[in-house]
């Protein structure tokens, strides 16, 4: 199953057990992903978190290999389909 699989369809998102669909479920699901990504933070396993489009998303803490600007390592976020990519989480600004 990839992305152009739901080419048309409405937006949805399961983070957690959760379905996000209908009006104002980007916003909330982007807010959703990221307050669990970051309070399992110091959960080094890699873990998944949503599902969206037929993609896996994951994220795992990180651990503190230099100084982070706040002084706290971020996770690290991942996206699963046939491939597997890294992708960013911006936490104080969620949607793209």
């Amino acid at each position: 199953m990839t992305r152009d699989s739901h080419e048309g369809a409405e937006f949805s998102m399961i983070v957690g057990r959760e379905e996000f669909s209908g009006k104002g479920a980007r916003e909330e699901a982007a807010k959703a992903l990221t307050y669990a990504a970051l309070t399992e933070r110091d959960d080094l396993t890699l873990q998944p978190r949503a599902s969206f489009r037929g993609f896996e998303i994951l994220s795992r803490g990180k651990r503190l290999t230099g100084l982070a600007l706040d002084g706290e390592p971020g996770p690290e976020l991942f996206v699963r389909g046939t491939g597997f990519y890294a992708a960013n989480l911006n936490a104080e600004n969620p949607l793209p």
